[in-house]
C-alpha cells in the first residue's frame, strides 16, 4: 500500500506533463526549423491568383494544351481566404514571378491558385504559373521559403510518382 501511494499511476510524473517533445527526420531539418520559429513573419498569409487575358500561349511541356486561360474563381478564392488573415493578396498581372520571389518568404501560409503543371518523367520540369512566368521546381529550391504551410490549389496537383519520404 505504500509503494502505491508512491508509484501509483496517478502520482506519476509524466515527460509529456513537462515538456513538449517533437520529431525531426534529421539534425539538418531539426536547425532548419529552429531557425523558422525564430523568424519574424511580416503577416501570415499571402496569396497569389494570376489571370492570363483571354488566350496566352506559354510554354507547357506536359500539359494537355499550349493555351493558359484564367481561372474562373481563383482571384475569389484568394480574396476570401485573405480576408481571414493578416497578410497580402497578388492578383491578376500583380501575381507574378518577381513579387512572389520578393514577398513569399515573409508568410507563414503561402497560397497559390493558379495552373500547374507536372511533368511524369522528370520532377524538374514541373511549373507553376503566375501572370508574367512559371516556377519551376529549381526556382523553388532556391528561395528561402520558411512557410508553415503552402497550398497549390490547381489541376493535377494529386498526380505525380509517390517517392518515400514524401
Amino acid at each position: 500500500p505504500e509503494d502505491e501511494r508512491l508509484y501509483g499511476l496517478r502520482h506519476l510524473e509524466y515527460v509529456l506533463e513537462k515538456y513538449t517533445l517533437s520529431y525531426d527526420y534529421s539534425a539538418t531539418l531539426w536547425h532548419r526549423n529552429q531557425q523558422a520559429k525564430k523568424q519574424e513573419f511580416q503577416g501570415d498569409y499571402i496569396g497569389f491568383a494570376p489571370s492570363f487575358g483571354e488566350r496566352q500561349v506559354a510554354d507547357v511541356r506536359s500539359c494537355t494544351s499550349d493555351e493558359l486561360y484564367s481561372l474562373q474563381c481563383s482571384q475569389q478564392e484568394v480574396m476570401d481566404i485573405g480576408a481571414l488573415f493578416k497578410g497580402a493578396q497578388f492578383l491578376a498581372k500583380e501575381a507574378n514571378k518577381n513579387n512572389f520571389e520578393q514577398n513569399a518568404r515573409s508568410y507563414r501560409i503561402i497560397h497559390m491558385a493558379t495552373h500547374a503543371c507536372v511533368d511524369e518523367d522528370d520532377p524538374l520540369f514541373n511549373k507553376i504559373y503566375l501572370s508574367d512566368d512559371y516556377l519551376s521546381n529549381s526556382d523553388l529550391y532556391n528561395l528561402q521559403l520558411d512557410a508553415e504551410l503552402a497550398v497549390l490549389s490547381a489541376c493535377n496537383t494529386g498526380s505525380g510518382k509517390l517517392v518515400k519520404g514524401d
